[in-house]
């Protein structure tokens, strides 16, 4: 009655149990392996940079958030993927479970737009982009200064600026 059409509602019943099992073994070991080879050349990068860049400048790769949210994200995808495997053909229904099936699809999707985000990532050890960021955090930094000294009621600084905005943009 209404529950078999419920039930057809939210699973495959064209989707192969062994099918949906091969994609979700396949996805969880690949997402594992995804990880660790992400990873090991996270690691590797950083040697690198510790040794090619000053320590505080290697800090700034290290610490990169994208790395972690990706290692977040391959970490669900793989759990969820074992779990959604667990529910496969739960006490032989040859039942496969289709909002499970789309969230591991989604996930497997954002974990492979995370790891281009990750690749991407990697253009910025060139020294031209890692000089390019230093610049940009240091003047980032100079601003938040004099902004600062602009607030504490100094006229010359004030003065000063002016004055230089009328001149001419040399470098």
């Amino acid at each position: 009655g209404h529950y078999s059409e419920f039930v057809s509602q939210l699973y495959f019943g064209n989707l192969a149990v062994s099918s949906a099992q091969a994609v979700l073994g396949a996805i969880a070991s690949g997402m594992m392996a995804l990880t660790a080879i992400v990873f090991t050349v996270a690691y590797i990068t950083a040697q690198f940079n510790s040794i090619a860049y000053s320590p505080r400048v290697a800090l700034v790769f290290v610490r990169d958030p994208a790395l972690f949210h990706s290692f977040g994200l391959f970490v669900a995808t793989f759990i969820l993927s074992l779990f959604t495997l667990a529910w496969v053909d739960r006490e032989g229904s040859q039942i496969v479970p289709v909002i499970s099936m789309l969230i591991v699809g989604l996930f497997v999707i954002a974990s492979m737009v995370a790891f281009a985000w990750l690749v991407r990532g990697v253009i910025d050890l060139q020294i031209t982009n890692t000089l390019q960021s230093l610049g940009d955090r240091g003047r980032a930094v100079l601003r938040e200064t004099f902004d600062r000294l602009e607030t504490s009621g100094d006229s010359n600084v004030k003065a000063t600026d002016d004055e230089l905005s009328t001149r001419p943009v040399t470098q």
